[in-house]
């Protein structure tokens, strides 16, 4: 048989076991990382594996190469997955590889371990939930979307600064959803960067969104009222979005009940 890769797109076929291929990291995994916390380190890692399927057809006797196109299946509707990988966790686009010609322009994959980023900080330690990390280590320890889910309500992600600096930055955080890191000179890693909500994280790197929006508010303003009245399980939060412009009265956050803070944070909330 044909020995060349199937031309649609050269695209990655994705094996059977879609749920999640689990590879044992070991003492590999141990000397890589210098965790803390034994517990740190994953029994497992959740990714997914595609291949290049080869041309089926045959080549004649005596031919160096058969007459047509190369196919990797004699089967013209033949479904051929979309090869793009999210940036963090290396998921494969679970779409076909045509839809962004199609009109639907956002890429989409069963996220696991995020196995292409490393942490990095202003100090030299960090705190992830229970997990303790140096700038520099691998997340793998950090599942991709459960990361989002965990990080909650109005966290944001840093992207890298592609204006070299922030007198140079145009973005702005109201309408562009994005802004400069302005403590660039504290970075460990000696990189500047920028820092986008999570809605406009996901638009940049062109994969969709795979946390249900709703369910803990991620793009909405993290500010909450200090009234002991509230109990800490029961938060008054803000509720206008993340990196808002400062309002003065209840009107422009289209409230008629709550108050606004000096700081131009409207709640709901009422107190005596």
């Amino acid at each position: 048989d044909c020995a060349i890769i199937c031309e649609h797109n050269k695209t990655t076929f994705i094996a059977p076991n879609f749920a999640g291929e689990q590879i044992l990291y070991s003492s590999i995994l141990t000397q890589k990382t210098k965790r803390r916390h034994a517990a740190d380190v994953p029994d497992s890692v959740c990714c997914r594996k595609g291949t290049d399927k080869p041309c089926v057809k045959p080549i004649p006797p005596f031919r160096k190469n058969h007459e047509g196109g190369h196919f990797c299946s004699t089967d013209e509707n033949a479904f051929h997955y979309c090869k793009e990988k999210c940036r963090r966790c290396c998921g494969i686009c679970v779409k076909p590889f045509d839809h962004a010609s199609k009109g639907d322009v956002r890429h989409k994959t069963i996220h696991g371990n995020m196995v292409n980023i490393t942490w990095t900080s202003t100090e030299e330690d960090l705190e992830v939930g229970d997990h303790k990390y140096k700038v520099g280590e691998s997340a793998i320890a950090e599942m991709c979307d459960a990361f989002c889910y965990r990080s909650g309500r109005g966290h944001s992600h840093l992207y890298p600064c592609d204006a070299g600096g922030i007198e140079n930055c145009p973005y702005d955080a109201v309408t562009d959803r994005r802004r400069h890191r302005p403590d660039e000179q504290k970075w460990k890693d000696g990189e500047c960067y920028d820092e986008v909500t999570h809605d406009k994280y996901w638009e940049t790197i062109n994969f969709e969104d795979p946390c249900i929006q709703g369910v803990c508010d991620i793009d909405m303003c993290k500010n909450y009222c200090g009234n002991p009245d509230h109990p800490e399980e029961s938060k008054s939060y803000c509720v206008l979005k993340l990196w808002h412009q400062p309002v003065e009265t209840l009107s422009e956050a289209s409230l008629t009940v709550g108050w606004v803070s000096t700081k131009g944070h409207a709640f709901t909330c009422t107190h005596e």
